[in-house]
């Protein structure tokens, strides 16, 4: 009787080279990037080294801090004890220097720097390449284009828009300051200029306020609140790790349902 010996198969010589050309290849673009996220955290800690702040991890920065007791408390806490500026680090590799005085603050904005990619980029699949995420000579470009949008003579019928939804605001605040009861004015508020700015931009609007339920207000609430969470977690800076993840795909459907109301292109198009 003959017995068979069973042969190990091996990868053919071309497919193994290939394997391991692109192992390094693989390699080479992780070393390369986390290289230049290295170089970037350095350039912004000498940067930044002059400005007192709050003691930050080597890992999650300040993010753990804002998670526990939140951004705009802690951020206050924070501006009392250390005046004028100080910086805050989300995550590893993204860090911001908060400025809350005069001076400081006109001694930066009269600079020509380019924007933060890493945060603006949030925004694209909101609100696309517009006046907010461009820079250098596009966004020049643009802006040239909308002066004539914003003479006196085509803003000042404009005042009447604002003036009426105020009004109506106020209306609703006499009504409720009847009661002697304290009560909200964040959502009346929001709601007021975002009625103002569509009726100003596409010609409608609900001048009673009385939509506390709308889709559209409720859609750029949860696009506000969506963006500033994914700024304060650094796990999701990354974007193929922030579309994979629920909070990614709440987003791009909050950007579906916007561009549906506004007639915009959708998400995929930026």
């Amino acid at each position: 009787m003959e017995t068979l010996a069973m042969a190990p198969t091996f990868l053919s010589p071309s497919l193994s080279y290939l394997s391991l050309w692109a192992s390094g290849v693989i390699l080479a673009i992780v070393f390369l990037k986390l290289f230049h996220l290295l170089l970037r955290r350095h350039k912004l800690a000498k940067a930044m080294d002059n400005f007192p702040g709050p003691p930050t991890h080597w890992l999650f920065g300040h993010a753990l801090e804002i998670q526990k007791t939140g951004s705009l408390d802690k951020m206050v806490s924070w501006a009392h004890q250390f005046p004028y500026a100080f910086p805050l680090w989300v995550g590893p590799f993204l860090g911001f220097l908060n400025i809350y005085e005069p001076d400081y603050a006109k001694a930066v904005y009269s600079r020509g720097d380019p924007k933060a990619p890493d945060v603006y980029s949030f925004f694209l699949q909101w609100i696309g390449k517009g006046l907010l995420v461009l820079e250098g000579s596009k966004w020049f470009q643009h802006r040239k284009l909308l002066t004539l949008g914003f003479h006196n003579d085509v803003l000042k019928p404009y005042v009447a828009v604002f003036t009426s939804s105020a009004n109506a605001m106020l209306d609703k605040w006499e009504e409720k300051a009847r009661e002697n009861k304290s009560f909200d004015i964040f959502c009346d508020v929001g709601h007021m200029a975002l009625d103002s700015l569509m009726k100003c931009t596409f010609g409608k609007g609900d001048s009673g306020l009385s939509y506390r339920d709308s889709s559209y207000y409720q859609t750029v609430a949860d696009l506000t609140l969506l963006v500033q969470q994914r700024i304060d977690s650094f796990q999701y800076h990354n974007d193929f790790i922030y579309w994979i993840t629920p909070h990614g795909r709440r987003f791009l459907q909050a950007c579906q349902a916007a561009h549906d109301h506004t007639g915009a292109p959708s998400c995929g198009a930026y």
